[in-house]
C-alpha cells in the first residue's frame, strides 16, 4: 500500500517495471477527457446559440404577421368607412358595393377569403338583420375568421348566432 511519503519510490519503481508508456498514458487520458469536456461545453454553447437564434426568428415573424394583420385591417376598415355614408355603419348595399371593388378583393384574397365567405360573414354581424353594421365589428369578424374558417363554419356560425338573438 503505498502512502504519500513513499509516493516517489513507487512511481520509481513502475517506471523501471513497465516504461514511461505506463506513466504518460494516465496523463493522456486525463488531457484527452479535459479536451472532450471543453469541446462538448464549446458544443453546447453553440447549439444554445442557435436555438436562441430560432426562437428570436420566430417572434419575429410572428412580430411581422401581427403587423400585417394589423394592416389588412386597417386598409378593410379604411375601404369600409370610405364606402359607407357616415363612416362609422355600412349597409348591406354599401358592404357589397366595397367588395366589387378590385382593391378590396385582392386584399381578400391575401386574407385567404373568398367573396362568398365575406358574404357570409355579414350574415354573421348582422345575424339580428337590421340591415346596417358597425365597420370594426365588421372587420374584426373577417379578422377573426381569416384563413382558418371555411364556408360551412361561417353558414354554421350564422345559423347559431341567429338562434341565440
Amino acid at each position: 500500500f503505498a502512502t504519500r511519503d513513499r509516493w516517489g519510490t513507487v512511481t520509481n519503481n513502475v517506471i523501471e517495471e513497465m516504461g514511461w508508456s505506463w506513466v504518460r498514458f494516465p496523463i493522456q487520458v486525463f488531457v484527452f477527457g479535459i479536451t472532450c469536456g471543453i469541446l462538448n461545453l464549446v458544443a453546447s454553447i453553440f447549439v444554445k446559440q442557435t436555438i436562441d437564434a430560432e426562437q428570436m426568428d420566430e417572434l419575429q415573424r410572428l412580430a411581422i404577421v401581427a403587423q400585417s394583420a394589423e394592416k389588412h385591417a386597417s386598409l378593410l376598415s379604411r375601404f369600409f368607412s370610405r364606402g359607407s355614408q357616415d363612416g362609422v355603419k355600412i349597409t348591406k348595399t354599401e358592404y357589397y358595393k366595397v367588395l366589387s371593388s378590385q382593391k378590396v378583393k385582392a386584399l381578400l384574397e391575401v386574407l385567404d377569403f373568398s367573396e362568398h365567405e365575406a358574404g357570409l360573414i355579414w350574415e354573421v354581424v348582422d345575424s339580428q338583420e337590421v340591415g346596417s353594421v358597425i365597420i370594426a365589428d365588421l372587420v374584426d369578424e373577417i379578422m377573426r375568421a381569416r384563413g382558418s374558417a371555411r364556408t360551412a363554419d361561417l353558414a354554421s356560425l350564422g345559423k347559431n348566432d341567429a338562434r341565440i338573438h
